[in-house]
């Protein structure tokens, strides 16, 4: 069976980096085995000569950022060593192998990199995309500025991985952001960069090899919500909080779904309105009518909503956060949108904090994974009709073979995590960040995927500390 491609966009890192658009990254259309790179260390990147133009005829497979056909992981969090009272944010890119994850394989990217900004302190949210469609997946990375300033920088890849080669994309308004997501809303093989922020959200399109200028779309915001005065609290404009891509129409252009948040106007009782929007990829580009859908059935609690096509009808499904502990709404695509929301809940008591989405059983349905304690890992496998929760699969945390080392702080298990095929079998794997407290970094934790699914044979877990 052909594999058909998956969207997961997540907030960090990850987390499903780089299948933003169904009509862009394919498991099943990889580009031919290239040399691996050599260690870089912990720090900053060495220079890499821009590799010449290549002669590519597949796009790059999801998140390979040096073209050996196994995909790469994205770890955040990590605070630099060599100056912790500043607690400078890194990112490392830990290069996939046939065993997965190798840790003695990687790059940073931390303040001192080449090609970030002056002034830069620290580098968050990631996605990843082949920006120059040479056959490598190339990373955009989010920086933390002074002076509360942010931009965007493309590191793009090569067979010898990542650096070399980078472009700047400024904002207007030099504001943080808490989002991104990649797509191709014309159709027509180019990469269209989503970023969200402060309440607002923009498109940088076509974005190759040179910076490009943002174009700001439009919010419009629950329907019927009174809406009295400009900017983002109570009584006030509507507000863009989560966004994901997704070919939801089977037409082969990305369309884009937005999580709004309209605050309750002046007396008015009650907290935010919630709803999503959508609008549709076309020939011209993103579309400027905004279809508003999900009224009180979305919510922004587990990080950005997800998208892939869990029951193999080739458009692509969006589920997103619902209220109500460890629910969530899953949105079916079909030829003309959105169908209403179908809610599903998790049997996890203390709720969903991330969700996740990838094919970890290689049949070609998008299957689901909702990370949170007290149970680590519930996941669903897709197919013909949907998620089904009664079949849902369990990884608990008392589980013998679960690799988390002794004393492990899981209070924020789940914050960041990802669905990659890291070691080039066709099924995606699971890697799970823990957050660092006092003087630990954190541990990452890997879970294969396998032909039922995620499994404990062969998980494994290392330290960020590790990383330094």
């Amino acid at each position: 069976m052909q594999r058909r491609s998956l969207i997961a966009v997540g907030a960090v890192l990850i987390a499903g980096l780089g299948a933003a658009a169904a009509t862009t990254l394919d498991d099943d259309r990889r580009p031919n085995a290239v040399p691996s790179p050599a260690r870089s260390p912990a720090g900053p990147l060495r220079p890499v000569t821009p590799a010449q133009p290549a002669t590519f005829t597949k796009p790059a497979k999801a998140a390979d950022f040096n073209g050996d056909g196994y995909g790469d992981l994205v770890v955040s969090g990590r605070t630099d060593v060599k100056d912790p009272k500043k607690k400078l944010s890194l990112i490392d890119v830990v290069y996939g192998s046939p065993q997965g994850p190798a840790p003695g394989r990687r790059q940073s990217f931390g303040p001192s990199t080449p090609g970030l900004p002056a002034g830069t302190y620290g580098v968050s949210t990631t996605d990843a995309a082949d920006f120059d469609r040479d056959g490598y997946a190339d990373l955009v990375v989010h920086t933390l500025e002074a002076r509360n300033t942010s931009s965007l920088v493309i590191f793009y890849g090569s067979a010898t991985g990542l650096g070399g080669r980078t472009v700047l994309l400024q904002h207007s308004d030099a504001r943080s952001f808490d989002g991104l997501a990649v797509g191709d809303f014309d159709g027509k093989g180019g990469k269209d960069l989503v970023v969200t922020g402060r309440g607002d959200c923009w498109v940088y399109r076509d974005v190759t090899t040179e910076p490009v200028t943002p174009v700001q779309v439009p919010v419009t915001g629950r329907v019927g919500a009174e809406v009295t005065r400009n900017g983002i609290g109570p009584g006030e404009v509507a507000a863009a909080r989560r966004s994901v891509t997704a070919d939801v129409n089977g037409d082969g252009r990305s369309d884009l779904v937005l999580i709004v948040a309209t605050p309750a106007a002046d007396g008015e009782e009650g907290e935010d309105f919630w709803n999503a929007e959508l609008r549709l990829g076309t020939a011209d580009g993103l579309s400027t009518k905004a279809v508003g859908f999900g009224n009180d059935k979305v919510l922004d609690d587990i990080g950005a909503p997800v998208a892939g096509d869990v029951n193999g009808d080739g458009k692509t499904d969006v589920i997103t956060a619902a209220p109500g502990t460890g629910t969530y709404a899953a949105f079916l695509g079909t030829a003309h949108g959105l169908r209403p929301a179908k809610q599903i809940t998790f049997p996890a008591r203390d709720g969903v904090r991330r969700l996740t989405i990838g094919d970890t059983d290689g049949d070609g349905d998008a299957d689901l994974t909702a990370i949170g304690l007290p149970t680590l890992i519930t996941a669903l496998s897709g197919g013909e009709h949907g998620l089904d929760p009664v079949a849902a699969r369990r990884i608990d945390r008392a589980a013998p073979s679960v690799p988390v080392p002794p004393g492990t702080d899981l209070r924020a298990f789940g914050a960041n995590a990802s669905l990659t095929d890291l070691n080039g079998d066709g099924k995606d794997d699971l890697s799970v960040e823990t957050a660092h407290y006092g003087e630990g970094q954190g541990h990452v934790l890997v879970f294969p995927g396998s032909d039922f699914g995620l499994t404990l044979q062969g998980a494994t877990s290392f330290s960020k500390a590790d990383l330094n």
